[in-house]
């Protein structure tokens, strides 16, 4: 961090500081390689809480990430703004909203089919080869860095240092996941693979600081403003998140003997509070039940809902002004900690904590009852076995040499296969990346190969290798 202002436009390849031309600047060009990216357009097609392809309109992986760029670049300009003395953003490491921007539209990048589902079954399936997993957020990282093409003779999008360092959320490997209760919600999270190790340490420096930069921490935050915001839209309109009982169930205030306050709520509103306080028990302070309950009635305040939702005019309109009020309020409460920013623990970013416990029981709203229900277990049941047939098929080609596959299941291989492993290998003969076996590497570029896809096409070609379905002759695989 405090890294030089000119070290921040530095890329992988160029010797020098990238020079701007008369029509971008390097962070607008950032910003301008990622949106131009299949990976991008993959999206699309990707889970964000359910699956893309269901028959309400819900958000997916590229909607979600389109919103968590714009409430990105709209913190960074109001805090542009709010500071008069722009030599403090050196001080704090600098602020561009273009490089929030650019971090936002690659954040989820490596979101494979199936969203958490397909990310945690592809987890296990990687570390069964002896391999540091697969994590999403890793994931994006080598995409922007080895698997993106741009030009012929280098890897990845090369983008400036400042923007790599804004994609990382977690900026360590998973051998160097912190241990302390300062991250009790990030021990199984990283932001790079050992293959990265190289790309991660140039982002980084020497420093062995684990606070992220200051433009990553405004795109997380604007990250859970955009899901905890629009989940709640999306599954209130078809009745499964039950607002209107919510809002319209009381909470009891009755004072003890002893003068202290106590909170008696019932119904609906009870289970589902519980289930908040028992997920939030290790949160630290702020999270007892008697705070989450005043925090729930202090955000249920701000909302006019009185029945379920049928799509009246009304509805329509008091779900658009709950959102953008919901978007301002977290917006417009957040402020650079200009105090305590020299003690690496700090965060740089200062969002009062009723914010932030508001944010977090509007992400539980979708954990509860969507997350949490039966049809959608069933549903993940399915989403595991398309993962692990697939990762079987692909790692079995990739572990015979060329002459030996199967002519079947070779079909099946995208073209670029046996380039991306010869990649791997050249990647870990330079930088001694730590992938010492032929099962790390495959499992590796399987994983990728996989992360390419979208739900729908994991799920066709699921069903032509098991013989549930045939398709066309002319249909393609790959």
């Amino acid at each position: 961090m405090g890294a030089r202002r000119t070290d921040r436009i530095y890329n992988q390849y160029d010797p020098q500081a990238v020079r701007g031309s008369f029509l971008r600047e390097p962070f607008e060009r950032d910003r301008e390689r990622v949106i131009h990216t299949p990976a991008l357009r993959r999206l699309a097609g990707v889970t964000q809480v359910v699956n893309a392809t269901a028959g309400e309109i819900f958000h997916n992986r590229l909607t979600h990430t389109l919103k968590v760029a714009q409430i990105g670049r709209r913190l960074a300009e109001r805090l542009l703004r709010l500071t008069e003395d722009k030599r403090i953003l050196d001080r704090l490491g600098g602020l561009d909203p273009n490089v929030v921007e650019a971090a936002a539209l690659a954040h989820d990048l490596g979101h494979p089919p199936f969203g958490h589902t397909g990310e945690a079954q592809l987890d296990a399936l990687v570390r069964e080869q002896g391999g540091d997993g697969f994590e999403g957020n890793a994931q994006s990282f080598r995409i922007v860095n080895k698997l993106e093409v741009r030009r012929w003779d280098i890897w990845g999008l090369n983008l400036t240092r400042a923007t790599l360092n804004a994609l990382l959320k977690y900026p360590w490997l998973m051998a160097d996941q912190p241990q302390t209760s300062q991250y009790p919600l990030k021990k199984r999270k990283w932001g790079a693979y050992l293959s990265e190790r190289w790309e991660l340490n140039w982002v980084r420096g020497s420093s062995q600081n684990r606070r992220m930069s200051l433009e990553a921490q405004i795109m997380d935050w604007a990250d859970d403003i955009a899901y905890a915001i629009h989940d709640m839209d999306d599954f209130y309109r078809p009745g499964l998140i039950p607002l209107d009982r919510l809002v319209t169930e009381s909470t009891i205030h009755i004072a003890s003997h002893d003068g202290a306050v106590h909170n008696y709520t019932q119904g609906e509103r009870l289970q589902f509070l519980r289930a908040v306080a028992d997920w939030r028990k290790d949160d630290g302070p702020g999270y007892s039940f008697d705070e989450i309950v005043e925090a729930f009635d202090q955000l249920m305040f701000l909302f006019p809902i009185f029945q379920p939702y049928h799509a009246t005019r009304e509805q329509q309109r008091v779900l658009r002004i709950i959102n953008a009020q919901l978007i301002n309020r977290y917006v417009d409460n957040t402020r650079l900690n200009l105090e305590t920013y020299q003690n690496e623990t700090e965060p740089l970013l200062l969002i009062a904590p009723q914010l932030v416990r508001e944010v977090k029981i509007l992400k539980d709203l979708t954990r509860y009852y969507v997350i949490g229900s039966n049809a959608l277990s069933v549903q993940q049941y399915g989403q595991r076995k398309i993962i692990q047939t697939l990762f079987a098929c692909y790692l079995g080609e990739a572990l015979s040499p060329p002459h030996f596959r199967s002519p079947l299941l070779e079909s099946i291989l995208p073209p670029d296969f046996d380039t991306l492993l010869n990649e791997a290998e050249e990647c870990a003969q330079k930088h001694g990346d730590g992938y010492a076996t032929k099962e790390m590497r495959c499992a590796r570029v399987v994983a990728d190969v996989i992360c390419r896809m979208t739900d729908e096409q994991a799920w066709k070609l699921y069903l032509r290798l098991t013989g549930s379905q045939l398709g066309s002759v002319v249909d393609q695989v790959t």
